[in-house]
């Protein structure tokens, strides 16, 4: 009986370990968590002071990018304006020939209609009354009258003197159609020949037909076709 009480006391227990052990294993856990937060904080700081470089390699690729695809824009854009000299030669040579002059410092401001009569229409905005009106394709539809009201071409205000070729006429309208009327029985205009107003030179039509002598006879007159829009929304006031 005593020998078996001694067993039991002097015996382990090895379900469950030692006090020195545990403490010892807990030491080593801890110790191994403060080497991976050290590991990690490391990390960090050396992923963080990359990270301007970074930055820069990505932006600097990006900006990379965009100035090869500006740059090729940009010889895109040469090689049109390079196909398009011939025309803005022609063009100086028509301006010569129609002796039209270049309108730079010109500014023309968009103005949208309003209301619409029977010769003549309200723009949305009050204008400089006696500014010339074109519609969208730069043709002569007007003149700027005031209150932001405008007579059209061959009509009122609009009724402005026109040139074809040297020869100088009058812009009119006559059953809805606009006319060059007035002209001296020496113009010899064809069909075809362009009309522009004398002030400013807009382009105000193409004769129809060859000018033929108006019902006194002392004149010739043709009517104009490719006149300015008169049923548009939209038209430009000289400034």
């Amino acid at each position: 009986m005593r020998h078996t009480r001694r067993k039991e006391r002097d015996g382990l227990d090895l379900a469950h370990p030692a006090p020195r052990r545990r403490h010892k294993t807990l030491r080593q856990l801890c110790a191994l968590l403060l080497g991976l937060a050290g590991l990690a904080l490391l990390s960090m700081a050396v992923w963080g002071a990359a990270l301007p470089r970074r930055l820069d390699d990505a932006l600097a690729k990006h900006y990379a990018a965009q100035m090869s695809v500006m740059q090729w824009e940009l010889f895109a854009l040469r090689r049109r304006l390079a196909e398009h000299e011939p025309d803005a030669e022609e063009n100086a040579v028509l301006r010569n020939f129609l002796q039209s002059r270049q309108t730079d410092g010109e500014r023309w401001d968009p103005v949208w209609t309003a209301a619409r009569w029977p010769g003549g229409f309200l723009l949305a905005q009050p204008v400089q009354a006696g500014a010339a009106v074109l519609d969208r394709s730069g043709r002569f539809a007007g003149i700027a009258g005031e209150h932001g009201t405008v007579s059209p071409a061959g009509s009122g205000a609009g009724a402005v003197p026109a040139l074809v070729g040297q020869a100088l006429g009058t812009l009119t309208r006559q059953n809805g159609v606009l006319w060059v009327t007035g002209l001296p029985c020496s113009c010899k205009a064809a069909a075809g020949e362009l009309a522009v107003t004398a002030q400013g030179q807009y382009w105000a039509g193409q004769l129809a037909a060859a000018p033929q002598p108006d019902p006194g006879g002392l004149t010739l007159r043709a009517p104009l076709e490719d006149t300015a829009d008169e049923t548009d929304c939209l038209y430009f006031i000289g400034g």
